[in-house]
């Protein structure tokens, strides 16, 4: 084609759109002023509202924002005018629903659909985008159950080229209309199904095999707001559904049914990843638990479950277990912030897995992706929002050990095995008094040492943890990860709190909390000097942060936070925090959790203060303290040697004798 072919073609697609804007606009004014017709009302048609497209249908479809839609019977009466641009759909354009060009050679959709996906494509942003769709999802699962029913769940499929775990079930009923279900260990992926089960359903077999997966995706604009691994999941849902509705319908397959896109994450600077497995390793990423949630292994003869994150600690871990003559299985957990909050950062867990997948497949070892999302919201997130709420210090990394990785992951999968191995900096070996238990030993590296997120395991679970990578210092473990030409070799360490990868804890407490401004106290003098927004913002001995709290008084500076009162919302600060003695040198402890599953003679209840190191935090800073147990061995009184830099309720303190970390309990 010529320059001035190709010119002349531009010009004619360019004249017909505007043609088509200007029937659309046309055409609105037309319909808004038609007797009888009313206000045209766009409704959110999920929260229990149905849809009736007269004049779209008249249109062929092609003015889908012609749309007008009544509530169900029962349900309150919420629509206003378009003109009158409704607060959930802030930026309606009647342009903005014209197929475009990923479409144009698509049928109209389907009206549900449709509102669907533009409800999602007319977010203010991409906050507001998937908040939207994670809602959508979490309605379907409260109306239709999270798991699929047994009428239908014998009969589901597995969604292939999805990470998450995805399943679909499609029947025909009678009159040829169809019904499909499905469900999703991920929210964001059961967003998008609930948006396509619930446009589809009750629609003809026709209907629902001309649907395109290009203008669903384009109209509610996913790939603004999602990760790059998330991009085609609608394509592969549909593609699926189109697959088992030819079956059974007994039309022929789809030339490209069994091609579905791989979703798979671009590379990061870090280096080349590494090819991601055979069709085993793959297709194990998108296995979940059997009903009932146990996994079982009964005969294939392996011994270590080997958890892996993707980073180099955990490959090497798992190439020394393997060295040791062992037969591992590599385990991915996938937790619930890794999806549902991707808008407020990066999303780290797709190039997590492509690395992860890549360590398993040099090493021939078969890597499964274990979902534990649920179990992780209900035993450490909910547990951080609640913490934060009330004014504390939480610690989720040392719950997410005790509760998740040695707690609910032994007990649907590690039980199966004779160890749970991770890549910590720590070290279990059998206690020198021959009383059989096992004791928790602190790394060489005391940089690295990560036995104070591990204050918190019981005997039982130590008892089947294996740290292979304890006795190495951080730069041999680098070297080893070189010897064995491991993908992860040059990956950088993951930094901030172990679920919330790339987003700030910040973002991530403003999202459930919001703002509660109280006033900023100066510690010495009592007079208010600024305004905080919200105390689970800040915590004791902090001054990142305080610029705007303290703004009027920045020359004054540098400010501290002293303390936090949650019942009068008041923050304390200090701009001679070095002359605080008291709150800085000495605190109560409580919850206290003893590895050997009570306290050593030592430090036994009425034998007055006992001689401990202390850790009040990650890091190769330990106090001399000392610690006397008051009432029952779980509560105690800690003077510290010396002054602290910031010492806050909800935080936790770690205790040591010769090495040994004893256990660990919560600021009070």
């Amino acid at each position: 084609m010529s320059s001035s072919q190709l010119n002349m073609k531009l010009s004619a697609k360019m004249l017909s759109r505007w043609i088509s804007s200007l029937q659309v606009t046309l055409l609105s004014v037309l319909i808004l002023a038609a007797p009888g017709t009313g206000h045209l009302s766009w409704i959110s048609s999920w929260s229990g509202f149905s849809v009736h497209a007269p004049a779209a249908r008249q249109m062929g479809g092609a003015l889908q924002s012609g749309c007008s839609f009544a509530p169900k019977a029962g349900a309150p009466q919420i629509g206003r005018s378009v003109l009158q641009k409704p607060t959930h759909l802030a930026r309606f354009s009647p342009k903005m629903t014209l197929r475009n060009d990923a479409a144009d050679e698509a049928q109209p959709l389907p009206p549900r659909l449709h509102e669907l996906a533009t409800w999602i494509g007319e977010s203010d942003n991409a906050k507001q985008a998937g908040l939207r769709l994670v809602e959508l999802g979490d309605k379907w699962a409260r109306d239709h159950g999270e798991k699929l029913d047994a009428r239908v769940a014998g009969t589901s499929v597995k969604v292939p080229g999805c990470v998450s775990v995805v399943h679909i079930a499609v029947e025909l009923a009678g009159g040829n209309l169809v019904s499909v279900h499905g469900q999703s260990d991920a929210r964001v992926a059961r967003g998008m199904l609930a948006m396509l089960l619930e446009g589809l359903n009750g629609l003809d077999t026709a209907t629902i095999l001309s649907v395109d997966a290009a203008a669903v995706t384009e109209l509610a604009r996913l790939r603004s707001f999602l990760p790059p691994g998330r991009n085609d999941a609608i394509a592969n849902i549909l593609r699926c559904i189109h697959s088992e509705l030819r079956i059974k319908a007994g039309l022929a397959p789809a030339e490209d049914a069994a091609q579905p896109h791989e979703e798979s994450p671009q590379a990061s600077d870090n280096s080349a990843l590494a090819p991601t497995g055979d069709s085993q390793t793959q297709d194990a990423a998108v296995r979940g638990a059997p009903e009932g949630g146990v996994w079982a292994y009964g005969g294939r003869g392996e011994e270590v479950a080997v958890l892996l994150s993707g980073g180099v600690d955990s490959s090497v871990a798992l190439e020394l277990v393997r060295r040791q003559g062992l037969r591992p299985r590599a385990f991915y957990l996938k937790i619930w912030l890794e999806d549902e909050l991707a808008h407020l950062g990066e999303c780290p867990w797709e190039e997590d897995w492509s690395y992860a997948s890549a360590v398993a497949d040099r090493l021939s070892v078969p890597l499964e992706a274990i979902s534990l999302q649920q179990e992780y919201w209900d035993q450490v997130v909910q547990y951080l929002i609640s913490e934060a709420r009330e004014g504390r210090t939480p610690n989720p990394d040392i719950m997410c050990n005790s509760r998740i990785k040695f707690g609910m992951f032994i007990d649907y999968v590690g039980k199966h095995f004779d160890k749970v191995a991770t890549g910590h900096y720590a070290q279990v070996e059998p206690a020198t008094d021959g009383s059989g238990l096992v004791e928790l030993k602190t790394s060489p590296d005391l940089v690295k040492d990560q036995t104070y997120f591990l204050c918190g395991l019981s005997q039982a679970q130590l008892q089947r943890a294996m740290f292979p990578i304890g006795p190495y210092p951080k730069a041999q473990v680098r070297e080893l990860a070189a010897e064995f030409d491991l993908p992860t070799q040059k990956r950088k360490d993951s930094q901030g709190i172990c679920f919330l990868g790339k987003l700030r804890f910040e973002d991530f407490v403003g999202h459930h909390l919001g703002e509660q401004p109280g006033p900023v106290i100066d510690f010495h003098s009592g007079k208010e000097i600024g305004e905080h927004k919200g105390l689970w913002y800040h915590t004791i001995g902090q001054r990142k942060g305080l610029g705007q709290a303290t703004r009027k008084f920045t020359h004054e500076g540098p400010w501290y936070v002293a303390g936090k009162e949650v019942a009068s919302n008041t923050l304390f600060v200090s701009n001679k925090y070095d002359t605080i003695e008291g709150p800085r040198r000495e605190f109560e402890v409580a919850n206290i959790r003893w590895i050997a599953g009570q306290s050593p003679p030592s430090l036994s209840l009425g034998s007055g203060p006992g001689d401990v190191m202390v850790k009040v935090r990650h890091g190769p800073n330990m106090h001399r303290a000392s610690l006397e147990l008051k009432g029952t061995d779980s509560t105690g009184h800690v003077r510290l040697g010396q002054r602290d830099s910031g010492l806050a309720p909800g935080q936790w303190a770690a205790f040591y004798q010769g090495g040994v970390c004893l256990g660990g309990g919560v600021i009070a």
